[in-house]
């Protein structure tokens, strides 16, 4: 792995672990910080970040860890970056974590963003005075949440675009929102994620024009580097038509309660 790769990983690591720093009731355990959704034991909203590389990790860190999860009946979880943390990979799965999935690590920076415009495809951003309804909606079935669309999970939506992040963007095609994404902001760094259109609308480039137009501000507001993790080869090719360049590999692991 290059240098620059490197550096690359290590920077996008360390602006994740300043955003889960920022959440309210996140654990501090040995050298890891556990980030637990206060209402939502959803497995993806519950994750450990290594916050303190100043000492080798050890089996009874990790089993620490693993306790925090589950006294909070929460199943332990991490994202992890192979290239940076191989011996912690090795050791989460000595201590029976096994891989969901793993998936390649992509960054764009304003240098290579390929800025086009998408033709019948209008963006909107959403600010903290816009109705999240159809953004949560489109999310809802593009990834299949069965969770009933309440005002409370609305009004959660409300409060995250009043904090400033995520950011949030939906498309419409002739009128109609098909496509949402979403960038989740940690100063000159930001995550694509939840990214997701209509079936019925796939393949017209609206969800490639919501991801776009949050880039294009992001990094007019002095964004450095924007990154995602693509779930197949699909995915990544859509991506590197926005200037996306392959550069690591995301682990997704967790262990059974």
């Amino acid at each position: 792995m290059s240098s620059l790769t490197q550096d690359l990983l290590r920077h996008i690591e360390q602006a994740h672990v300043m955003g889960v720093r920022k959440k309210p009731g996140v654990i501090e355990t040995g050298p890891f910080l556990v980030s637990l959704h206060p209402t939502d034991s959803l497995v993806w909203l519950n994750n450990a970040v290594v916050n303190d590389d100043s000492r080798e990790i050890e089996s009874k860190d990790v089993q620490a860890m693993i306790d925090v999860f589950l006294q909070h009946e929460r199943v332990p979880r991490m994202e992890i970056f192979r290239e940076l943390r191989g011996p912690l990979l090795e050791l989460l799965i000595q201590n029976d974590f096994s891989i969901e999935s793993e998936m390649p690590v992509m960054v764009c920076t304003p240098e290579t963003f390929d800025d086009r415009p998408f033709k019948d495809v209008r963006v909107e951003i959403l600010h903290k005075d816009s109705d999240p309804k159809d953004y949560v909606r489109i999310g809802d079935i593009a990834f299949e949440h069965e969770a009933p669309l309440t005002p409370e999970r609305l009004e959660r939506a409300r409060q995250s675009l009043r904090g400033g992040s995520p950011w949030a963007a939906v498309a419409s095609i002739d009128g109609t929102p098909v496509a949402v994404a979403t960038l989740v902001v940690s100063d000159s760094v930001a995550e694509l994620a939840g990214v997701g259109t209509l079936s019925e609308f796939r393949r017209r480039g609206a969800a490639s024009a919501a991801s776009a137009e949050l880039m294009r501000s992001f990094f007019s507001h002095d964004g450095r580097i924007v990154w995602l993790s693509a779930g197949d080869s699909t995915a990544q090719a859509v991506y590197e038509k926005l200037g996306f360049k392959l550069i690591g590999t995301q682990v997704n692991i967790s262990r059974a309660s």
